[in-house]
């Protein structure tokens, strides 16, 4: 996907997208989480489950990447802020902006210092 139609897409999304409370997200992940589970515990190999407990421990880490990645892409702008901030990443507009702009600064550089 090119830079256009990540572009299109987020300013698509953006005018369309129907912000949820993070509980409902939070509820729905869970509920998926828990239909996996369900299918998963009940295969079994000669007889034998194969749902053990470092399958149990993927699948809740797999739950929690889920929920951060849902949060981002449904919640609400100022909770998405606030989750970058608590991991420590750039949690305002303004940050952002700025570090677009170094990046932006340092690759133009670059781009000149490589051309002499």
């Amino acid at each position: 996907m090119n830079i256009f139609q990540v572009l299109g897409s987020a300013m698509g999304a953006s005018r369309q997208k129907v912000e949820k409370p993070v509980d409902l997200i939070v509820a729905n992940v869970l509920h998926d989480a828990t239909g996996v589970e369900r299918e998963v515990s009940s295969v079994k190999s000669d007889g034998k489950a194969l749902y053990d407990d470092d399958m149990r421990r993927t699948l809740q880490e797999a739950t929690a990447r889920r929920l951060l990645m849902d949060i981002a892409d449904q919640a609400a702008l100022p909770n998405v802020l606030r989750a970058l901030a608590a991991v420590g990443a750039p949690s305002r507009i303004e940050d952002i902006a700025e570090g677009i702009a170094a990046i932006r600064e340092r690759q133009t550089a670059a781009n000149a210092a490589g051309g002499r």
